[in-house]
C-alpha cells in the first residue's frame, strides 16, 4: 500500500487525495457503493497480473468491469509501474 501511495503522490502532486483499503465479499459492488458514497470524482485502481494461462482463463479482469460500469473517470496504473 506504501508505495501504491508513493506512486500515486508523485502523478497527482497537485490534487487532494485520500487513500483507503476497504474489504467486501464482491470487489465492484464495494467499489461502486464507495464511490456513490464519498462522491468521488476519480477512481484509480491498479491492474493485478494472473500468473498462468488457466488463472487468465477462469478470473476475469476487475478493471475492465469498473471501466464499463463506472460514470466517474477510471485511472488505471499497471502494476509493475509500481
Amino acid at each position: 500500500m506504501e508505495a501504491f501511495k508513493k506512486t500515486v503522490n508523485s502523478l497527482l502532486k497537485k490534487r487532494n487525495k485520500e487513500f483507503s483499503l476497504h474489504q467486501g465479499d464482491d470487489t465492484e459492488k464495494c467499489i461502486m457503493s464507495l464511490v456513490k458514497k464519498e462522491k468521488n470524482d476519480l477512481t484509480l485502481m491498479t491492474t493485478v497480473k494472473h500468473k498462468s494461462f488457466i488463472d487468465r482463463f477462469f478470473y476475469s479482469s476487475l478493471t475492465k468491469k469498473m471501466a464499463c460500469h463506472t460514470r466517474i473517470p477510471l485511472l488505471v496504473i499497471p502494476v509493475n509501474e509500481i
